[in-house]
């Protein structure tokens, strides 16, 4: 039987962040929009971004809340009424909001982005009245609790505002370290849903978190300071959003720096296949990007 550290060991109907504290991960997913709106009102949005070649603004622009964009209003209504089995194709939508308001200014994409921020704020506001925080949406994983797709949100947010500080600006640390909670989390999700029993865990300079996943259920939680027991990475958040969303080329030259540095890596390697089943996502190409990187969690949220 496989040992979980301790502190971990979720019990039935556990689902990571959004049943264990569902205020602090509310508050979590809005400050990250926060931090990540300092840093794009900072940025010349003119100016080249480090993904693809794209420009400040094209990075911005599918983080707005457009007509072309799945609203949460979509993402609540689609847990109302259990909308789980259609496919949710994130590249699709940015691509058509990219084409869509290609010639927008930087005033009109910052106040989209806002406009999402402050949606959220909305609902986080009225306290979930209808009770839909645990109720599963679409996501480009699968089927997520709503709070946990809400609040996955960060991990993008962090790999945004990286991209933007080749237009002048710097990502905020608080912002990394939300975004690699909401990466433990959502990979604790997939694990659940794989009926998988495991763990990982990220060693932080300022905390650490991990997750254990046992039959459909996981938890996610701050853990005391100390040697990880188990599969666990260890790094700057900083280093943990770049190499799982694809932004370094060299990984090894971070291990032999010990900028990153991995414990039990046969034991994160086995959870590589969770993602095999991820909709959309070809098995062994996932297995193959997770086992490299340890990033196929990481390029699937950033989808």
């Amino acid at each position: 039987m496989t040992r979980l550290p301790a502190g971990l060991d979720p019990t039935p109907g556990d689902r990571g962040v959004a049943s264990a504290d569902a205020q602090q991960a509310g508050q979590r997913a809005l400050a990250a929009w926060d931090a990540f709106l300092t840093v794009a009102e900072a940025a010349d949005l003119s100016a080249p971004a480090r993904a693809k070649g794209r420009t400040g603004r094209e990075v911005v622009l599918p983080l707005g809340s457009w007509p072309e964009s799945r609203s949460l209003d979509e993402v609540l209504d689609d847990a109302r009424h259990g909308r789980l089995a259609a496919h949710h194709d994130q590249d699709e939508v940015d691509e058509r909001v990219r084409a869509a308001h290609r010639d927008a200014g930087d005033a009109e994409a910052l106040d989209a982005v806002r406009a999402a921020r402050d949606n959220l704020a909305g609902w986080l506001a009225a306290g979930d009245p209808e009770g839909l925080a645990l109720r599963e949406t679409r996501s480009v994983l699968g089927p997520l609790p709503v709070l946990t797709y809400l609040h996955a949100t960060a991990y993008h947010l962090a790999v945004c505002a990286l991209d933007l500080e080749p237009c002048g600006t710097r990502a905020d640390p608080a912002l990394l370290t939300a975004g690699v909670i909401a990466l433990v989390d959502t990979t604790g999700a997939l694990a659940a849903r794989q009926g998988v029993t495991g763990s990982i865990t990220a060693v932080l300079p300022h905390g650490t978190w991990g997750f254990a996943s046992r039959g459909p259920d996981w938890r996610t939680a701050r853990l005391s300071d100390g040697a990880p027991t188990g599969p666990a990475v260890e790094a700057d958040p900083r280093v943990i959003v770049d190499v799982t969303a694809g932004r370094v080329a060299n990984v090894p030259h971070l291990w032999r720096r010990r900028e990153l540095v991995t414990h039990d890596l046969p034991g994160l390697l086995r959870l590589a296949p969770v993602i095999e089943q991820v909709p959309g996502i070809p098995g062994g190409l996932a297995l193959r990007t997770a086992s490299r990187y340890l990033g196929a969690v990481g390029w699937l949220l950033r989808r």
